[in-house]
């Protein structure tokens, strides 16, 4: 299984191309721009793509709760904390794969 968040054009068909046979893709990443892909590789495949709206209200107030609460390793999810002036720096920041998890923008 493979969960494609990152929302750029041509990344479907990348995971297509990359990924073994009968992977399931799930695109949960939102591009904000026309896509396309080769469906007849992801026939041959028997790649199984499917896309996810998202969370519910319910979803985002149990997780809430959860950080609330402490769960062990929350912590480690925020990598950084800017302002809004740092914000520019912060998504140029998360171009690069591997440095920061999530950044936290606080006005």
């Amino acid at each position: 299984m493979i969960f494609e968040a990152v929302g750029v054009p041509g990344m479907v068909q990348s995971l297509i191309d990359d990924a073994p046979p009968r992977t399931r893709i799930v695109v949960v990443g939102v591009c904000m721009h026309t896509d396309t892909f080769e469906p007849f590789v992801a026939v041959t495949k028997e790649i199984e793509l499917l896309f996810s709206f998202g969370y519910t209200p319910d979803e985002f107030a149990s997780t809430l709760a959860r950080l609330a609460g402490g769960v062990p390793g929350a912590g480690q999810l925020v990598t950084a904390t800017v302002d809004l002036a740092g914000a520019p720096g912060a998504f140029e920041a998360l171009r690069t794969p591997g440095e920061h998890g999530k950044i936290l923008v606080t006005p």
